[in-house]
């Protein structure tokens, strides 16, 4: 399944997470008792699988997300390992008869291990610092599609710029998503940390990490699109909702913090 078949997994990556959508048959409210994972021998202790899911299925349908990481005994390990995640389900029948019915769903789990790459072909990519709408007013990349303003989806490697995911997968790289601050990752682990049109601005404590990492060996590659502070002013829009005018909150990337955060460095008025 796509992106997932793309890359394997190794130890000391960052979580691949995959989203389940959990449909319930047995009524139109149920509640999720239990989720569990099962390893299969010999190999599927090498794997942790974490869940996160809504305990109410209303109506009919919920969500499931899972989380993989290798094991630190898996560090050197080169192979295939299988298990299965069974989901149990609790609903009472939309009968009338108040009889408690439960049902187990079990997924599969199937994945490519790899020993862990050197740090030149490791590619962090910066996602926690992508906005995008409803959280605030995000116009897209391109004002030229003015039928739908608002960035939905963000940037992500594995949606819009999936054409430089395939070509740098194709190179012999791995791109991982970061998904929390800077000061929360071991960047001694990449060759180079990738900054694609961010929205949010950078804590001075990342500010300070990413100084310290770049000191220490780690390349950065910055990707920014327009940012126009008078352009800005002309694609306000009056919501009906909340009855007020929308400014975007930035441009298609936040360049006045990339700027803020590059001046480390002598690089100034991207």
């Amino acid at each position: 399944m796509w992106p997932y078949c793309t890359q394997p997994l190794y130890h000391s990556a960052q979580p691949t997470i995959a989203n389940v959508t959990v449909i319930n048959g047995l009524g139109v409210s149920g509640r999720v008792r239990e989720v569990t994972w099962h390893p299969h021998l010999p190999h599927g202790v090498l794997l942790s699988v974490s869940a996160e899911y809504s305990e109410v299925l209303w109506p009919w349908s919920g969500w499931l997300a899972l989380s993989f990481t290798v094991k630190e005994e898996g560090a050197d390990f080169d192979g295939v390992i299988e298990g299965h995640v069974n989901m149990t389900v609790e609903s009472y029948g939309d009968n009338g008869d108040r009889i408690l019915k439960n049902a187990t769903l079990t997924l599969p789990i199937r994945a490519r291990v790899i020993p862990v790459p050197v740090r030149s072909r490791r590619l962090l990519w910066d996602q926690f610092h992508s906005l995008r709408y409803p959280g605030g007013y995000f116009p897209r990349d391109d004002l030229r599609a003015k039928h739908d303003p608002l960035d939905w989806h963000a940037d992500h490697v594995h949606t819009n710029f999936r054409d430089m995911y395939r070509r740098l997968r194709e190179h012999g790289f791995y791109l991982e998503v970061m998904g929390s601050p800077l000061t929360c990752i071991n960047t001694s682990l990449y060759g180079a940390l990738l900054l694609v049109d961010p929205e949010d601005e950078y804590f001075p404590e990342e500010m300070a990490t990413l100084k310290k990492s770049v000191d220490a060996g780690l390349s950065l590659i910055v990707f920014a699109d327009w940012y126009n502070a008078s352009l800005l002013r002309y694609v306000k829009f009056y919501d009906e909702n909340t009855r007020q005018w929308w400014i975007p909150e930035t441009g298609g990337a936040n360049v006045p913090a990339l700027n803020d955060l590059l001046s480390m460095y002598q690089v100034i008025n991207m």
